[in-house]
């Protein structure tokens, strides 16, 4: 079994390999990658290379080696940490990235280390990009949350539990959202704003801290400009279609009715308005989703006019959820970092022209939201 077990470890980890087995013994699949603004603005890169054996059960030791080196350039860092491990690391199987707090705030460093992994034939631009929210004792740094060891993992590493979190999400309550090296450099290449999903070493797990995909933050002009609340980030989840597993709450003749989100959807339309000098943002969010779990003695759900009541509320708080974030990023941040400039562009090129190519900022605080909610819950589960 130990065999079998090791077996599979090493065909996930040289799957699209074409060395020989002396090239793949001799190499370190890099699984989880972290970048770090060290001491005197240089670059700090930390690297998760799972040791096959010990995962298999059949060596002792740490189930993963983490190695830390710094440069005075991304490349110049990544060359030292390839001198920290006894062999070659390879980075074409690497399933996340984490950006620390200090490298988000930093502008120009962010920019290189994005453009060094793009421009790299080492690097998958599919890799998940995260963003390391602090703890008391992380404070932001990517580099511990890549030490963590997920428990429930295929492999003990946050690339893999990241990969495996996004493949099986369905019905998770998490605000988070799946986010590619390649998608976040199309975003930033149109406007330099962006919105990251959030890692953060959260719980316990022995004396390892257990990693937690929850939260979103905003970045602006290439540089960290602040997170979204949980109602800002649920309105963002709402917005990108991306709303199942959410969890709504409804107060009904003073008994709280939880409904889970099972299908989500929007569409996003622009027009100008009457007076002609400014944008409309047309919003349909439709959601649909069941309820189930609670108790009640004098409401009945199946009641036609009650199920209405309901299904009000539940638009109420998806409608309060999407307003939050428009209030955030139309007010507070001033950043379109959805972004819409880009479903401007995409379907409605006249409009684009005129309001975009200058002075988009301006234009984007003034634009005016339309939005229609529409909840249908799909049946009311076992109440007793």
């Amino acid at each position: 079994m130990k065999k079998a077990i090791l077996s599979a470890i090493i065909i996930m980890l040289t799957a699209s390999s074409c060395g020989g087995a002396a090239e793949i013994e001799n190499r370190g699949f890099v699984t989880a990658i972290g970048v770090d603004r060290g001491e005197n603005g240089r670059f700090e890169v930390t690297v998760s290379v799972p040791d096959a054996a010990a995962v298999a059960g059949s060596g002792g030791g740490e189930k993963q080696t983490v190695r830390s080196a710094v440069g005075d350039t991304l490349s110049e860092a990544l060359r030292a940490a390839d001198m920290t491990y006894n062999g070659k690391l390879y980075y074409g199987h690497a399933t996340a990235l984490v950006l620390g707090n200090g490298l988000l705030s930093d502008g120009p460093m962010l920019r290189e280390t994005l453009d060094t992994l793009m421009r790299s034939y080492e690097f998958n631009n599919k890799i998940l990009v995260l963003a390391a929210d602090g703890t008391p004792s992380a404070d932001g740094r990517a580099a511990e949350i890549i030490k963590t060891e997920p428990a429930g993992s295929r492999i003990p590493s946050v690339g893999f539990y990241a990969s495996d979190f996004y493949k099986n999400r369905s019905g998770s309550s998490n605000i988070t959202f799946e986010l590619s090296l390649e998608n976040l450099m199309n975003t930033l290449s149109v406007c330099g704003n962006a919105l990251l999903p959030m890692i953060s070493a959260a719980g316990k797990n022995g004396d390892k801290d257990e990693p937690l995909l929850n939260g979103i933050c905003v970045v602006k002009d290439y540089s960290f400009a602040g997170r979204l609340d949980e109602r800002q980030a649920r309105g963002l989840l709402w917005l990108r279609g991306e709303g199942v597993g959410s969890k709504l709450t409804a107060d009904l003749d003073g008994s709280s009715v939880p409904m889970t989100v099972t299908k989500n959807s929007c569409n996003i339309r622009f027009k100008e308005n009457e007076a002609g000098d400014g944008l409309v943002c047309a919003v349909t969010v439709r959601a649909e989703g069941t309820v189930a779990g609670r108790s009640f003695i004098d409401t009945e759900l199946t009641d036609g006019e009650v199920m209405y009541a309901l299904e009000k509320k539940y638009e109420d708080a998806i409608a309060d959820d999407v307003f939050a974030l428009a209030d955030c990023l139309l007010g507070e941040l001033k950043t379109d970092a959805f972004p819409f400039s880009e479903i401007l562009r995409k379907k409605y090129w006249k409009l684009y022209s005129k309001y975009c190519v200058a002075d988009w900022e301006d234009h984007f605080r003034r634009t005016e939201i339309e939005l229609w909610v529409s909840v249908r819950v799909l049946n009311a589960g076992m109440m007793k």
